[in-house]
């Protein structure tokens, strides 16, 4: 899977999360309840290792718009 930060106004990170294969496709066309935990283990770890030991993933949703994405918000402190 691929993954961009991005600083919103907010001052929250989103982090967007893209499949790169098929497999990973159908684990993104899940309903967000079946997969969001999977989502924050997969992720907690590379969201720390980009923007340090103080961020973490505030909440999962699938609003980004784009099929096979979704967005995890995440926060620091």
């Amino acid at each position: 899977m691929e993954k961009s930060v991005i600083l919103e106004n907010n001052g929250t990170f989103r982090i967007s999360i893209t499949s790169n294969t098929n497999d990973e496709k159908q684990f993104l066309e899940k309903p967000i309840s079946e997969i969001e935990q999977k989502v924050y283990q997969y992720f907690d770890q590379a969201v720390k290792e980009e923007l340090g030991e103080i961020a973490s993933i505030l909440n999962v949703t699938n609003d980004s718009g784009f099929p096979y994405e979704i967005y995890a918000r995440i926060t620091l402190g």
